[in-house]
Order: structure tokens, then sequence, then C-alpha cells
């Protein structure tokens, strides 16, 4: 295994955590002459319909929350032997689609990945909405389990 790929949403949301030290556990547990390479993905909240100078404000403040999560997992990483970590983050708003399963999917292809460690998801909204929308869109480890170029390992609690 030389490269694994953890989307962080937010580790006090979903099951990404989780999926963080099941990533260092796989990691750590990889023999060999190189160490394995942990890439962090965040993908940014869209944010259209925001006036520019709002949203220029809003990626800032999520940039410097996930820059303060990727500090705290590089601190784990570096706890459990693990050096090798590379962080990414990726535009919603940017070029191309902006799905969070296009951005993980695209890139697992872009860093050519062995595995991806991904939570498994669940409902923030678990209003009758909140669980249609879900149901009807499907969730982003759903699609990605799906058309990921990969292997998957999905963690749960």
């Amino acid at each position: 295994m030389r490269k694994i790929l953890v989307p962080i949403d937010s580790t006090e949301y979903d099951y990404t955590f989780r999926a963080v030290e099941v990533a260092i556990e796989v990691a750590s547990s990889c023999g060999g002459d190189e160490d394995p390479e942990l890439i962090l993905l965040h993908v940014l909240r869209s944010m259209s319909g925001l006036p520019e100078n709002l949203m220029e404000k809003e990626k800032e403040l999520e940039k410097r929350r996930v820059n303060g999560e990727f500090e705290n997992i590089k601190d784990l990483c570096e706890e459990e032997g693990i050096r090798n970590v590379k962080t990414v983050i990726k535009d919603r708003n940017s070029q191309s689609k902006g799905e969070v399963d296009y951005h993980i999917i695209r890139t697992a292809q872009e860093e050519n990945v062995d595995l991806i460690v991904i939570g498994s998801g669940r409902i923030h909204d678990g209003s009758l909405g909140g669980r249609i929308k879900k149901a009807m869109y499907g969730s982003v480890t759903e699609k990605v389990l799906h058309e990921a170029p990969c292997s998957i390992l999905i963690a749960r609690i």
C-alpha cells in the first residue's frame, strides 16, 4: 500500500474521525521499504449564491478550520510514526463539476492512490425531508464506492 486517500469533512461529524483512525492503522501496518503516503482531502462547501465578498470570507474561515483539523491529524500520524502526510483542499466552485464525490474520485485518479478510507456517512438532517433527500441523491460514500478507481475501505464506529 503506497498511497491512502482520506476524505475529510469534519472530524466532529459523520464517521470522518473513525476513517482517519482506520487509515492510520492501515498505514502503520504497511511494511516495505517505502513509507506509505497518507493524503488528506477536503472539498470546500459550495457557496454559490453568496455575494463574492462573503463567499471569500466563508472560504477562508473553512480553510482555516480544515487546516487546523489537518494539523491535528498530522500530530496523530506523527505519534504513530507516519511522517508522509499530504493535504489537499479542492474548491467545489471551481471549473469542472462541483460534487464532493467527483473531487474524491478525481483526486484518487490524479494521485494514483491504492486505497480510499472513507467514513460511512450519516444523515446530518434526521427530518423526513433530510431522509428523502439522502435517498434521492445518495450519499457521497455510496457514489465513491461505485466509481472509485481503487479499493475502498468504509469506516464505521
